[in-house]
């Protein structure tokens, strides 16, 4: 990930992750058994991950591999504040499930 172009927010609004994404052949499971997928999202999202999983968590590493500059001062300066927030209505593939 260390020449990656940094990416302006930390998720994607355009990918939507769901169990029905996991690996169902043998070849897609062998795929993705050969990412670090485990070892960068600890237990998060740690079932039966697919590639569009991987690739989620790989935007989350362009984020803040691009925002490690970042800092937050208190004093001295004018301060800026940089934030996001997130919300979707039945964004959850499987239970439809709002997030925010």
């Amino acid at each position: 990930m260390d020449k990656a172009k940094p990416v302006s927010t930390p998720f994607p609004s355009h990918v939507k992750l769901s169990s029905k994404q996991s690996p169902t052949c043998e070849k897609e499971k062998e795929n993705i058994a050969m990412v670090p997928y485990s070892s960068a999202v600890g237990s998060i999202f740690l079932s039966k991950p697919g590639i569009e999983h991987w690739n989620a968590v790989k935007w989350i590493l362009i984020y803040l591999k691009g925002t490690s500059k970042m800092r937050l001062y208190f004093g001295g300066r004018k301060p800026v504040l940089i934030g996001y927030i997130d919300a979707d209505m039945a964004g959850d593939l499987e239970s439809k499930k709002s997030t925010s």
